[in-house]
């Protein structure tokens, strides 16, 4: 073999590997931003989850409640959405219900429960306020001759004036226990929900 065709396939040869040289680099210059594009849609996804996970609702604004309207009524909630009750106390068994919560309260604990009745208060001058309704048995041992109720406290202000065993409510709370000087302890709904209805349900349980 001459030194001419020897030169020639040395070309040749130096020629093949610049161009499987460049090919390589060109491949790793594309897959580095391909990889920096991934990485960037990943961090925003990562950074848009976070958000949405650390994201709050508008909650006891001013130490008020957030006022909904809904079709039913006016919602207030201290939690900013429209909370799902784990159980209600319905028109059947509502003073039963009642009654066993005093006497079986860890039945009862990390539930979102609902109830709904009139707005009434301690007619001897406590602030205290009430949900319930009239009762023929009245079976609830802190409950008043006549009336099926249970206490709810609310961790904030509503605007709003209720009337005494004419507004109708909807509450949404979590059971929990009080404590005072008279009465001893109590047990008592802190609410999540209050709903101001606009019909009223049956006014009279009879168990």
């Amino acid at each position: 073999m001459n030194k001419k065709k020897l030169l020639w396939i040395g070309v040749l040869i130096i020629a093949i590997v610049g161009i499987v040289a460049a090919i390589i680099v060109m491949n790793n210059i594309n897959q580095s931003k391909k990889d920096a594009t991934n990485d960037d849609g990943k961090n925003s996804a990562v950074a848009n989850r976070t958000a949405t996970e650390n994201e709050t609702q508008p909650t006891n604004t001013n130490g008020e409640y957030t006022k909904m309207e809904l079709a039913d009524g006016t919602l207030y909630t201290s939690t900013g959405k429209v909370e799902k009750a784990d159980m209600v106390i319905g028109t059947n068994y509502f003073d039963t219900t009642i009654t066993d919560m005093y006497y079986n309260p860890a039945n009862y604990q990390d539930k979102k429960i609902e109830i709904e009745g009139f707005y009434l208060t301690n007619r001897d001058g406590t602030p205290y306020t009430f949900v319930g309704r009239y009762s023929k048995n009245t079976l609830c041992p802190t409950c008043p001759s006549g009336y099926s109720v249970l206490e709810y406290q609310l961790d904030g202000k509503i605007a709003e004036t209720f009337k005494e065993e004419s507004t109708w409510l909807k509450v949404i709370g979590e059971l929990e226990e009080g404590y005072d000087e008279y009465y001893g302890e109590y047990y008592y709904l802190k609410v999540l929900n209050l709903e101001v209805m606009k019909e009223k349900g049956d006014m009279e349980v009879v168990n």
